[in-house]
């Protein structure tokens, strides 16, 4: 009995060392992946906003004649303007008055000007005026007030006035359009072109004789 308790004894040994060596070992744990750092985002490009640049503005054209028509001695205005006493057309002259007569009103008030003396003076009855000047574009301005005391209401003195054969003011009654008697009343043409050297502005008579106290040419 003795052997066989002996026997078994050694058999248990046995087969608990055969379960031992087929201990299956458990699966280490893996250390978690450390997550990426996120990325900062790109700044987005900055885009130049259009700049609004203001057009220059136009230069104003300067004065080359002025003439202050019927005016026997040059004449600078409230401005500091230069008027150019009136004289009549001669061989040789830069410009002048083809014809007619001239007159110099009593001193009166002028409103809405910073020239009244050049519509206290005239030129009238004349057929036009010439001016000898290069080719090229010019303004030009005609300034009038009706100051003859013999005209006292619209219609009386009424004329037309063309300049380089063209006509541009027709019908022109200054009491009406200037509204009254010694009132200022200024024409401007602009873009008026010279090709042969030469600007000629002219009258044409319908009503009374046509007058003119004063012309500016520009460039």
């Amino acid at each position: 009995m003795k052997n066989v308790a002996l026997l078994f004894i050694g058999l248990l040994v046995v087969v608990l060392m055969g379960c031992e060596d087929k201990k299956i070992d458990a699966p280490t744990a893996q250390p978690a992946a450390k997550a990426e750092p996120a990325k900062k985002a790109e700044p987005a490009p900055k885009v130049a906003l259009p700049v609004k640049v203001e057009p220059a503005a136009p230069s104003a054209p300067q004065a080359l004649i002025r003439v202050s028509a019927g005016a026997e001695e040059a004449y600078t205005d409230q401005a500091g303007n230069k008027w150019l006493a009136d004289q009549l057309w001669t061989t040789g002259a830069k410009w002048g008055a083809e014809d007619g007569d001239t007159v110099t009103r009593a001193p009166q008030k002028v409103p809405n000007t910073k020239a009244p003396q050049v519509y206290l003076t005239e030129r009238y009855n004349m057929s036009g005026y010439r001016f000898v000047l290069p080719n090229g574009k010019y303004t030009v301005r005609l300034h009038f007030a009706e100051t003859y005391d013999g005209i006292t209401a619209a219609g009386e003195r009424v004329f037309s006035v063309a300049i380089q054969g063209k006509q541009v003011l027709k019908d022109l009654d200054v009491f009406k359009e200037a509204g009254g008697f010694a009132k200022p009343l200024v024409k401007e043409f602009k873009d008026v072109e010279v090709k042969d050297g030469a600007l000629k502005i002219t009258f044409t008579e319908q009503t009374q004789l046509p007058e003119i106290n004063g012309i500016e040419v520009l460039k």
